[in-house]
């Protein structure tokens, strides 16, 4: 009977990944946590018009019923019983079925982190348990075995066991996350000018050792509320310039409120929402009549655009000229743009352009005649990078300052250094500082950081036989380059903290008021925690500042006010702009 064999592999599929699931919530009941309220604030970001519940239960069934339909359909209905090679061949297939749609789902779900002993079982296991199951179903052994009269109780026993998991997941766990429904007469229930002080605590760190100390006391002000979720922020003679991520510049006074500097939302990539996304940075020469724009294009690449004033302060849009375009199929764009006052040229950071689990296995970010995973010379080829890559058909690119990165978000130069946030995969976030003389004094050789072999201090032991460093026109394993070269972080961070799940560095910014009491301290953010963090690179002393839990949105860019001493502004997803008062700097 068809009906029998889909819902036995149905149920059998449902049942291993609620045993899969319950056996993170026993060991890390955080991760399960952290996934749902991060996947229940999405929704609620949306607007999304009903409320769900989320728990194991749900995520069960979901994997289970899209690993069923596909092993089903792709497995148990080609396969030949007395073809030993296709049996091999299908529990292979089995395996990647399992990985595709566990790695799928848990993506999904923003449930990451989980231990490799966890997922290793899962994995082994899956294609043993249910080639065994296809076998016995395929050869009709449970039909031969059961009388009619049990075949016809299937659907009962179908919703009794269902029910026994409903009732094991209700009896067992606390983890069952509900949406709420939003009111849809207003965007937020915040007002320009509201303050937001309450609710703030301190959480345990876990990272890097040159952690000093928790400063309580910051006070946060919803100084501007825009329609659109906001992107970066930029301040250049005395005028701050708010990004939206769908195209729209705007200039903001403190007195006066904003105003529309420049729109280029019709040169932008069309997101799943219909509406265009991606506008990453924008930077003015210090001295000339331009400015340069960053963004994902119609075609998802990533773009630097050259705009022109003319007549003053008015953006001419008719003579703009594209420097640089860089071809996507996938994300981590970054596109940070700053001007060197050491080199005199443009600097852009460069993701890695790769997705999620793919990308550890993607050699590009140390691959010298790639763009990808780099901070590149706008304008000036003075680099001098060893050649690494695949084949040594091709020169090393000569406008390379800094490789193997993810996605640095976002870059600054202070006092002949630079500052690069990289944004981190399943484990850490790093800060990486380096001393720009050294780059001439390496003889003009490209820092090196080491992603994706490195992701803070964790090495993700991997190996790379389809990349190799060149001495010579002779290929040798670049492992032994990478280690020898690489430079470590300044500090990192773990994801998985004892009382809080933190992911996605945002930076940053420097004081340079010598009254401040954070004088030369680099001020950065943590993305999904809504942290800031102060920087004494100097003393190699870091200090959180927790925000009120009230703050909605997630941080996406910082910079230092340049309105009030001691202030932050930063920028969120929820389309608000946010000053912060930082509290009394206390370095005991």
């Amino acid at each position: 009977m068809t009906y029998l064999n889909f819902v036995s592999i149905l149920l059998s599929n449902i049942f291993y990944s609620f045993y899969f699931l319950k056996r993170i919530e026993t060991k890390s009941p955080d991760i399960i946590t952290n996934g749902l309220e991060n996947l229940k604030n999405d929704f609620e970001k949306i607007n999304f018009p009903a409320a769900l519940n989320f728990n194991i239960f749900i995520i069960s069934s979901l994997i289970g019923i899209a690993t069923a339909v596909i092993a089903y359909y792709l497995v148990f209905k080609k396969i030949n019983l007395d073809n030993l090679i296709q049996i091999l061949m299908s529990s292979v297939f089995l395996f990647f079925i399992n990985i595709g749609t566990t790695f799928t789902m848990l993506y999904f779900f923003r449930i990451f982190n989980i231990a490799r002993s966890t997922l290793l079982v899962n994995f082994f296991f899956y294609p043993v348990i249910f080639i065994i199951i296809i076998i016995l179903l395929k050869s009709n052994y449970l039909i031969k075995n059961l009388d009619n009269n049990l075949i016809k109780l299937i659907p009962s026993l179908l919703i009794i066991s269902i029910g026994v998991l409903l009732l094991y997941q209700n009896r067992e766990t606390d983890i069952n996350i509900t949406t709420q429904v939003p009111n849809l007469s207003t965007e937020n229930n915040y007002s320009v000018g509201d303050i937001l002080n309450e609710n703030i605590e301190c959480s345990e760190w876990s990272g890097s050792n040159n952690f000093k100390s928790c400063l309580v006391g910051s006070s946060s002000e919803i100084i501007e509320k825009l329609d659109n979720s906001l992107n970066n922020i930029t301040y250049f003679n005395n005028k701050l310039y708010i990004l939206s991520s769908s195209g729209v510049i705007y200039e903001y006074n403190y007195q006066e409120g904003v105003s529309i500097f420049f729109d280029v939302s019709d040169k932008l990539r069309i997101g799943t929402d219909g509406n265009p996304e991606n506008l990453f940075d924008l930077v003015f020469h210090p001295q000339e009549n331009f400015f340069l724009l960053s963004y994902a294009d119609l075609e998802n690449a990533l773009t630097v655009e050259k705009y022109f004033f003319d007549n003053g302060e008015n953006v001419s849009n008719d003579n703009s000229e594209i420097l640089l375009k860089i071809p996507n199929v996938a994300g981590h764009y970054s596109g940070n743009l700053i001007w060197s006052d050491f080199f005199q040229d443009f600097l852009i950071s460069v993701g890695d352009m790769q997705t999620p689990f793919k990308e550890i296995f993607n050699f590009e970010p140390v691959d010298t005649t790639s763009p990808r995973g780099k901070i590149l010379f706008l304008n000036k080829k003075i680099s001098n990078p060893d050649l690494i890559s695949a084949t040594n058909l091709y020169e090393p690119r000569n406008d390379i300052l800094a490789f193997g990165l993810r996605n640095p978000w976002t870059i600054i130069e202070h006092n002949e250094k630079l500052f690069i946030p990289d944004v981190g995969h399943l484990q850490n976030e790093e800060l990486n500082i380096i001393d720009l003389n050294d780059f001439e004094k390496n003889n003009n050789k490209p820092f090196l950081f080491g992603w994706p072999l490195y992701e803070g201090n964790v090495n993700h032991n991997i190996n790379y036989p389809d990349v190799f460093y060149w001495e010579n026109d002779s290929p040798t394993s670049v492992l032994p380059y990478i280690n020898e070269n690489i430079l470590s972080p300044a500090l990192y961070y773990d994801h998985q903290a004892p009382t809080k799940f933190r992911a996605a560095i945002i930076g940053g910014d420097i004081f340079k008021d010598k009254e401040s009491q954070y004088y030369d301290k680099y001020v950065f953010a943590d993305f999904l925690s809504k942290e800031l963090f102060a920087y004494d690179y100097k003393n190699n002393s870091l200090y959180m500042i927790p925000l009120s839990d009230n703050l909605r949105g997630n941080i996406t860019s910082v910079i230092v006010s340049p309105f009030k001493a001691d202030n932050v502004i930063a920028t969120t997803q929820e389309g608000t702009l946010v000053q912060i008062q930082l509290p009394k700097f206390d370095d005991n």
